[in-house]
């Protein structure tokens, strides 16, 4: 009796031990060279509107964009494309993505684009492929960027980042 309690606790104790399988994603920090290599295309953006709709079983916000500038691919200054990007809310059902970027309809960004469909185009990063662009306080053009955390441009300073030298190394790797 006593040896079937001890087998009994020990099985207990091994499941309580085991791994359980984890439904997360792991995310992999990305440098702006890595990142520039795996894009079709580096663009900087307004979002003019946005919309949300389901997906199968997800939902997507497609935004339609208008492409200010070009630092790579096929993109021409002037016209518009959309980007899907994962999440978003249709009725009343909300689905997030942790560290997914979201794009407001107004704002301005520096995205880096890869492949698509049916019209829209897609990230080429989970969550570093967003990168929000301010506006100089006087208009006159862009001041900075404030690059998500997985992107890696440099020593991180919580501050914003000048525009410039992120694009004069998106435009700095080999086609």
């Amino acid at each position: 009796m006593l040896h079937r309690r001890a087998l009994a606790a020990a099985a207990l104790a091994l499941a309580l031990c085991a791994p359980a399988t984890a439904t997360a994603t792991t995310v992999v920090p990305v440098t702006v060279e890595e990142l520039t290599r795996q894009s079709d295309d580096v663009a900087l953006v307004r979002v003019l509107q946005r919309s949300s709709h389901w997906e199968g079983r997800f939902i997507v916000t497609d935004h339609e964009v208008e492409v200010l500038a070009v630092s790579r691919g096929a993109l021409t200054q002037g016209s518009r494309t959309v980007i899907r990007l994962a999440g978003g809310t249709v009725g009343r059902v909300g689905q997030v993505i942790p560290e997914a970027p979201e794009m407001l309809t107004g704002q301005t960004y520096l995205v880096f684009l890869r492949g698509g469909d049916d019209g829209a185009r897609f990230v080429a990063h989970l969550t570093a492929a967003v990168v929000p662009v301010s506006v100089r306080a006087d208009r006159s053009g862009l001041d900075a960027a404030v690059p998500p955390t997985l992107l890696t441009t440099g020593p991180r300073t919580g501050a914003p980042e000048p525009l410039e030298p992120l694009l004069t190394r998106v435009q700095a790797v080999a086609r």
